[in-house]
């Protein structure tokens, strides 16, 4: 999973592996989890991608289908949703008791 920080013109590898992933906080949090294999870890950066924290979920492993967030990206709040063994899955993922400066902007 690759990650660009200036609109394409240069990328760095962020996790070797393909990912599915969701932008929050203006752009400032990125929140990914594992597209292809079952997983119970989601991996996420506050420092658009230049570092990366991982956390297990509880229960077992899914199968990660999608984390969404908010349609314009400035929460630090999302949905994380998949499937355990034929049963639909979802987890609410909440960074902002995590107390990180919350991204500003002209909005």
């Amino acid at each position: 999973t690759y990650i660009s920080r200036d609109g394409g013109l240069t990328w760095f590898e962020a996790h070797k592996g393909a990912f599915v992933y969701e932008i929050g906080d203006h752009g400032g949090l990125l929140v990914m989890a594992d597209d292809v294999q079952r997983t119970k870890q989601v991996v996420f950066s506050w420092d658009e991608g230049a570092s990366w924290y991982d956390f297990d979920m509880t229960g077992d492993a899914l199968e990660v289908d999608n984390i969404v967030t908010g349609p314009n990206s400035t929460s630090t709040s999302f949905l994380l949703y998949g499937t355990r063994d034929s049963a639909a899955v979802m987890y609410h993922l909440d960074f902002e008791p995590l107390h990180q400066k919350t991204c500003t902007g002209v909005f």
